[in-house]
């Protein structure tokens, strides 16, 4: 165990996770549980140097470990090259930018990177990240801060968040004025600056307090060090937060990170410096402290009311957007509209492809995403119903399994199997697409009505739409909002997929889908590179989303 005024508690916390034995017998059972424990910790472990914690060698060279440790150093390293080259240009824009969450080093092993910017200039400060490849995700929405992300499927993909105030749901915590004229030179990084000590633990205990509702290790790691640079005025501290209105919660907070650093690392540093009385811990978490959700809820409505710098008019907006906030997030409603998108083509074409690379792309922008897919007589029910009349009907007879495309001869196969595929459909498309898309999700479906018209018209050797199911049936199904028809050359079809159809059936089922799409479906052309393929699916489909936020 390291002293208790050491000035990095990185050792401490890694002996309090099981660390720290160098007696065999006395390991860990389990290397993997307690390096996923350091993970949770969320340790800067890039800037671990392992020769300055002599008796954890064993430690350090597991290979989960190692991994996790290589894992730090690829986004650290990712991180600083994307912000030294967003730096740059704002250097040449004289647009000052502080980062949020340093203490000191570069902080890379947040979720993200978080940015202060002035106000005036978030605009600018946006076009330059776009410049750089990163989207702007306008289905996130929260007052005073933008997200900006980058895809790369080569590398991690790098979150940048531009506040022009430090808030959370609209509640503002620091004034962004003293934060300025307070603020400190971010060593290795000309023309970025960093929070003043003081300022820095404001931001971490607001941040557990009325964002997160825990107080964790990496919290009491940044506080720490802000104490020991020896800037952090108490008394300063305590008159901010009284200003703002929220006393309780800097109570609230430093009681837990007081009790924090006695588990951790036997001392009380911070019990002298914040004055705070300790908090009885109620969580089994070695690594954190929780608050209680309501408890952190309940001080939240305190802050607003009690906010001095805000007039009743700004109080009850901030109010307002806290209560939706919180109900979107209880009913987990998204704040935008959901949508249907309907991918169409040959199989072979890239369907199910794009709706997987479609999927991922929307789910890492954490947009809810539902694919569906769904063919004529494919349902469960339809296809036990097939069975027992096969097994119930000789071997000649028209209910006997046919070749996929086969034309259904006369009879009341012919005149019923339109109405069984019709209602099948309808029945996905009622019960399962448009209760998703009303609760705000994206809903991709890998075959849709044209598909399904494309396949019934060989069936039949007639257009569909000459029946009545089928004319009801493309009345009643949802409209999508985008509708893509997939497309390549037949020979290029066969290449990737292995199917019973030759060349000239595949291109026959293209002519019979161009002769059947309407005019508010859309040609793909697949044989382009994938990833730009991909790429323009993803931001079509992004670009709805945020054109229906609400």
């Amino acid at each position: 165990m390291p002293r208790a005024d050491s000035a990095d508690p990185i050792l401490s916390i890694l002996a309090a996770l099981g660390f720290g034995r160098t007696d065999p017998s006395q390991r860990p059972p389990s290397i993997p549980a307690v390096v996923e424990a350091i993970r949770r910790s969320k340790l800067p472990l890039a800037t671990l140097r392992e020769e300055e914690h002599p008796g954890l060698e064993w430690l350090f060279e597991s290979s989960q470990y190692r991994e996790l440790a290589a894992e730090h150093r690829q986004r650290r390293e990712e991180y600083q090259r994307e912000f030294r080259a967003f730096l740059e240009e704002a250097r040449c824009a004289d647009l000052p930018v502080l980062v949020i969450k340093s203490a000191g080093e570069f902080p890379y092993e947040s979720s993200n990177l978080d940015l202060l910017v002035p106000e005036e200039r978030m605009e600018e400060a946006a076009r330059i990240l776009t410049s750089h490849g990163f989207l702007h995700l306008r289905t996130y929405r929260e007052p005073h801060k933008t997200l900006h992300k980058r895809f790369d499927r080569a590398r991690p993909g790098a979150v940048f968040h531009l506040h022009h105030e430090l808030s959370w749901v609209g509640a503002i915590f620091l004034d962004r004025r003293s934060v300025w004229e307070r603020s400190e030179a971010l060593a290795g990084f000309p023309g970025a600056w960093r929070l003043s000590p003081t300022h820095l633990v404001e931001q971490t205990i607001a941040h557990a307090v009325y964002e997160k509702a825990a107080v964790s290790v990496a919290d009491l790691r940044r506080v720490l060090a802000s104490i020991d640079s020896g800037g952090v005025d108490g008394a300063r501290l305590r008159r901010d937060a009284r200003e703002l209105g929220w006393s309780g919660g800097l109570d609230l907070g430093a009681a837990a990170l007081v009790a924090l650093e006695q588990r951790i690392l036997r001392s009380e540093r911070l019990r002298r410096v914040l004055d705070a009385p300790l908090l009885p811990a109620r969580s089994r978490d070695e690594l954190a402290v929780s608050l209680g959700t309501w408890r952190c809820r309940r001080l939240f409505l305190r802050k607003i009311a009690r906010s001095r710098d805000e007039t009743i008019l700004e109080r009850l907006g901030t109010l307002r957007v806290f209560l939706f906030a919180k109900l979107r997030s209880a009913l987990r409603l998204p704040p935008y509209r959901g949508i249907l998108v309907a991918l169409s083509g040959v199989d072979g074409s890239g369907k199910s492809y794009y709706r997987d690379r479609l999927q991922s792309f929307l789910e890492e922008c954490d947009v809810p995403v539902k694919a569906v897919w769904a063919r004529g007589g494919s349902t469960d029910l339809v296809i036990r119903l097939k069975r027992l009349l096969r097994r119930a009907t000789p071997a000649s007879s028209s209910v006997q399994a046919q070749p996929t495309g086969a034309v259904l001869r006369a009879g009341w196969q012919r005149t019923l199997w339109p109405w069984v595929v019709s209602a099948e459909l309808l029945w996905s498309y009622i019960f399962t697409v448009m209760p998703a898309r009303l609760w705000g999700r994206v809903v991709v479906c890998d075959r849709y009505v044209l598909d399904a018209s494309v396949d019934l018209s060989f069936r039949l050797a007639e257009n569909p739409d000459r029946r009545l199911c089928w004319r009801l049936l493309r009345k009643l199904a949802p409209r999508p909002r985008l509708h893509l028809l997939f497309d390549a050359s037949a020979d290029e079809m066969l290449r990737r997929k292995e199917m019973e159809l030759d060349r000239h059936a595949i291109e026959e089922r293209q002519e019979r889908y161009r002769s059947l799409r309407g005019p508010a479906v859309e040609r793909i052309d697949t044989e382009r590179d994938p990833d730009l393929v991909a790429e323009e699916v993803a931001l079509r489909v992004y670009g709805l989303l945020a054109a229906g936020i609400r």
